[in-house]
């Protein structure tokens, strides 16, 4: 076989199996798998990949066929768009700020957990929204009573970090979502982040976990117990008005979309990184979330395979920009074996102005 041979069918190979993991990335964004059912989605994958594949079997069992072998280079040739794709998806007109963002110490807490310091630079920063410190949990997936007793652990280390220290005490605790797989775990998980003290409260969204195992209206329960507020498509002004807090449940939960009250600066909270396109129409100024677990089977070079995002594997992890909408990506606490990390993590995110200016410009109200 020649070298027009080797190339259609290892661009088959190689876009069946771009193909198959961008659209199960993208699958599972658009929530996907909550609407269809699992079997249809596995079902989606399967044809999609095949359907690349079957032209390469063919010109391997047929190799002097002249329709074999236009159909195999041609496939060959969809494949290697497909693999392009994949690498260098398009990207919505997101682009990703390395430079705003400063990783500062990581405290070493429980359960193979860390508290990462991070500051985060925006510019034009109102005053009151100038070292404002978010305290973003995600994709907590309790799944067992020894998981519970470590991210118990976890919360208590960051409630003492929280009282030794006012630089590591957050104004703002934000859980973004899958707080667990057991519902009889859920109310102890919820008592958990209460035990972290902050000044403007604390608030959760759902994730797909916790709307896709059934458990959606327990958490909602265990929460209204508790000193955790549900945000489901819904804001709330915090601060004698200075500050909003909105919260997605999109795709998981759709409904209308929350106006943003007349505020000077609004704060977001989404499990999906997806939900940057909604947040900056609604006119958010800065959202945190997870759902990526930071990006999963990462290749040097290449970076993250798994990304469950319907925008494209590029975002993993990090703070991102769509318009004046920053959104900022954790790598959340459950497992993220082949991860940007081994460890787990709980962010305390410190905002600062982009400039050196003690202080921020007059507050901004939305319209």
């Amino acid at each position: 076989m020649g070298w027009h041979y080797t190339v259609a069918i290892a661009g088959s190979v190689l876009g069946a199996s771009a193909l198959g993991i961008d659209l199960g990335n993208r699958l599972l964004g658009s929530g996907a798998r909550h609407r269809l059912g699992k079997r249809t989605c596995i079902l989606l994958l399967s044809t999609a990949s095949l359907a690349m594949l079957v032209p390469a079997i063919v010109l391997l069992a047929h190799p002097q066929s002249t329709a074999a072998r236009t159909a195999g280079q041609a496939a060959g040739a969809l494949g290697l768009v497909f693999l392009l794709h994949f690498l260098f998806p398009y990207r919505f007109r997101i682009r990703r700020e390395r430079k705003a963002v400063k990783r500062g110490p990581a405290t070493q807490l429980a359960g193979g957990i860390v508290l990462q310091e991070v500051k985060v630079q925006l510019p034009d920063l109102p005053r009151q929204a100038i070292g404002l410190k978010l305290l973003l949990i995600s994709d907590i997936h309790c799944r067992s009573r020894h998981e519970l007793a470590a991210f118990r652990e976890t919360m208590a280390r960051v409630a003492d970090e929280a009282s030794a220290s006012a630089l590591r005490a957050p104004d703002l605790v934000c859980v973004c979502g899958d707080v667990g797989e057991d519902e009889a775990l859920l109310p102890g998980t919820v008592e958990a982040v209460a035990l972290v003290p902050c000044r403007l409260g604390s608030f959760c969204v759902r994730g797909n976990h916790d709307v896709e195992s059934g458990d959606s209206e327990v958490l909602e329960n265990a929460l209204a117990r508790s000193s955790v507020n549900l945000l489901s498509n819904e804001a709330r002004l915090l601060d004698d008005g200075g500050i909003a807090v909105v919260g997605l449940e999109v795709p998981w939960k759709r409904s209308v979309l929350p106006q943003v009250p007349p505020c000077g600066f609004s704060i977001g909270l989404s499990h999906s990184p997806d939900n940057i396109g909604l947040l900056r129409r609604m006119g958010v100024d800065f959202a945190v979330c997870g759902h990526t677990h930071g990006g999963l089977l990462r290749l040097p070079g290449i970076g993250a395979l798994s990304v469950p995002c319907w925008h494209g594997r590029f975002l993993d992890l990090g703070l991102f920009r769509l318009g004046g909408t920053r959104i900022y990506i954790g790598g959340g606490i459950g497992s993220r074996i082949g991860g940007a990390s081994a460890m787990g993590e709980v962010v305390l995110l410190r905002l600062e102005p982009q400039n050196d200016a003690a202080a921020g410009p007059p507050s901004r109200l939305h319209s």
